[in-house]
């Protein structure tokens, strides 16, 4: 499964984000997030919303690296 399968939803702007979510929605009930940052933790938070389950990966050791420190980024896990 790559990048072009239909099961891979690409979702970088915030617009999009309510589209894919309702489109994903349909079909799935487990969810895997690539990236921690504003639009990867606001979709991960509505997906678990939903009674779906979320996976979220990040490359940094805390989400929102670019946002919050390591310790504020803790007291939100």
């Amino acid at each position: 499964m790559g990048i072009d399968h239909e099961k891979v939803l690409l979702c970088k702007k915030l617009r999009a984000g309510g589209t894919i979510l309702y489109q994903s929605l349909q079909a799935n009930q487990r969810v895997a997030i690539v990236g921690a940052g504003y639009m990867g933790t606001e979709l991960a938070e509505s997906y678990a919303s939903m009674d779906q389950q979320v996976m979220l990966f990040h490359s940094h050791s805390h989400i929102l690296n670019n946002y919050l420190g390591p310790q504020m980024a803790d007291a939100c896990n």
